[in-house]
């Protein structure tokens, strides 16, 4: 009997409304804790990709400057990028310059394409048909 009651005692506890209310601040903490974590870890991930992308720009970078550098330790390569840069030529040779016309300056074939404009009467009469 006396077992009886320790058991009956014990539910009674552990069903109270106070053990309830605890263990349901209890739940709203542990969850409040794992969407916390479940953001940050969502959070490292978008920047592990943006650092993944940023170092294997970083790598094609220098790549690119080590193949610029041995280019530039021969003499041909040094021959080239001076023609390139400052347009010298040897003696003999003769220097062509291609320069092709920018649309943006050309007035003279915008202004043979352009429409005429129709006054708003001239509209009017060619949605009649008039």
């Amino acid at each position: 009997m006396a077992q009886l009651n320790h058991k009956k005692s014990f539910e009674k506890i552990f069903y109270s409304r106070f053990v309830l209310v605890f263990f349901i601040v209890a739940l709203i903490f542990f969850v409040k804790s794992v969407y916390s974590i479940a953001k940050k870890d969502h959070v490292l991930n978008n920047d592990k990709k943006n650092d993944e992308a940023t170092l294997s720009a970083l790598v094609d970078h220098k790549n690119s400057l080590t193949n610029n550098l041995n280019k530039l330790s021969t003499n041909a390569g040094i021959e080239e990028n001076i023609r390139d840069k400052y347009r010298v030529v040897k003696d003999g040779e003769g220097l062509v310059v291609i320069v092709d016309n920018d649309p943006k300056t050309d007035n003279t074939a915008t202004a043979s394409n352009a429409l005429p404009q129709k006054t708003f009467w001239q509209s009017i009469k060619s949605f009649f048909g008039f």
